[in-house]
């Protein structure tokens, strides 16, 4: 079968496009320990959190559930002692998605809509806790750049390379 090179290339273009694909952003562990990394989700448009290079979710709270539902990849661990819950059976990821505000008597929102999400994670011979802050947008014109945000050990960080300054002296 015969393709143009227009053909080839045109779909080359919106391949790699940053207004058509979003995109999957590293979060460090380092960055969550601070501050609860925030996550902007949008209509129509569901967010990962990819816990699979950290460990698997044991727990997990979601403050205000009238606007965003969640579901994972597994089954969630227990936290017990004698749980033997591996990272292939437990889950890893998280999906999270907006909805229509659905009223719940009693729940407190927050002024801008942003709810917390607290993860417990466990993994690397320990458990850890991460928070997010998720703020549902309103924002349907673009895609969003991030899509994915997946959690890295700080060791993933790539290290900034150091370059030696020459001391050329042009001739004229």
């Amino acid at each position: 079968m015969k393709y143009s090179w227009v053909t080839l290339l045109s779909v080359s273009l919106i391949s790699f496009s940053p207004n058509v694909i979003a995109g999957n952003c590293p979060v460090f562990i380092g960055e969550l320990q601070d501050r609860p990394a925030q996550v902007n989700i949008y209509p129509g448009l569901g967010v990962a959190l990819n816990f699979i290079p950290i460990g698997t979710v044991q727990k997990i709270w979601l403050d205000d559930p009238s606007r965003i539902v969640l579901s994972f990849d597994g089954n969630l661990c227990s936290v017990s002692e004698n749980s033997n819950c591996s990272q292939q059976e437990g889950a890893t990821v998280v999906h999270l998605r907006q909805i229509k505000a659905i009223e719940f008597p009693n729940i407190i929102r927050s002024a801008d809509g942003s709810t917390m999400l607290t993860v417990i994670v466990s993994g690397g011979g320990g458990r850890n806790l991460y928070q997010f802050r998720l703020i549902p947008t309103r924002k349907t014109s673009n895609i969003p750049p991030c899509t994915t945000f997946t959690i890295l050990p700080d060791s993933y960080r790539p290290t900034p390379q150091v370059f030696q300054q020459s001391h050329f002296t042009p001739t004229p």
